[in-house]
């Protein structure tokens, strides 16, 4: 080797299946070492499984190097680490660790309530966030279901809910409410016997310190025409018609 790069080599060079070797092996005319192959892509093989879809791509050049992708297909209750004795999942479940270190398996289960604390709900809401109990708005009762059946769970009467400008939920204001939107209501309404002082009367007229009603003169004090008896200043004097 001692005579590589001086005047000449006597070191023998072959080239074997796909290699080119060219030069002499001298400083101005080095041994080239290079694939006779324009792509090297057509001696890799790619071969798909249920689960893995592969793609080959370039020509394993510096400027087009080999690019080997994988995308897989494997379903989740085929992951080598999933164990559902039941075979799920079954609509409402999903993967829950079951076990720890070695022996931890994926199981689908119904998931578990919330911890204690992990969701706390007030006035107005109800549930612990689980499938088997959201959190819902309460309410008084079910719709068409005692006490609130007397209209079926399809009926629109009531009073709408709707979310003000400050995000709080409200119902529409009850005097709002057009009159023949209210139901329970009495088809007439019979009076009661009562009574009425003069400040509501409307139809009344004055004649001096009398005043009139139907054209009757009453007065509390006496004038020139005198009723019969002997009524005294506040007792009612009523007058005949005209006068």
């Amino acid at each position: 080797m001692a005579c590589c790069g001086q005047s000449g080599c006597a070191c023998i060079v072959q080239p074997g299946s796909g290699i080119a070797v060219t030069g002499t092996g001298t400083t101005t005319d080095p041994y080239i070492i290079a694939s006779t192959f324009n792509d090297l892509g057509q001696f890799l093989r790619v071969i798909d499984t249920t689960s893995v879809n592969l793609t080959l791509t370039g020509t394993g050049t510096v400027d087009d190097p080999l690019t080997l992708r994988a995308t897989s297909t494997l379903a989740l209750t085929e992951l080598s680490d999933v164990n559902d004795p039941s075979g799920g999942p079954a609509v409402g479940e999903s993967p829950v660790w079951v076990g720890s270190g070695s022996d931890g398996h994926w199981e689908f289960q119904i998931p578990p309530p919330s911890p204690e604390g992990a969701v706390n709900v007030s006035t107005g809401l109800d549930g612990i966030g689980s499938v088997g109990d959201p959190i819902l708005v309460k309410v008084s009762g079910e719709w068409g279901v005692a006490p609130l059946d007397t209209y079926g769970p399809d009926s629109t009467v009531g009073l709408p809910i709707y979310e003000d400008s400050n995000g709080e939920l409200r119902a529409q204001p009850a005097s709002s409410v057009s009159w023949a939107a209210i139901t329970g209501k009495p088809a007439s309404f019979t009076p009661s016997p009562h009574t009425h002082p003069v400040s509501d009367l409307t139809d009344l007229s004055t004649n001096g310190n009398a005043a009139r009603v139907n054209g009757i003169k009453i007065s509390s004090t006496p004038n020139s025409v005198t009723p019969p008896g002997s009524p005294s200043t506040g007792d009612l004097w009523f007058f005949p018609e005209g006068t």
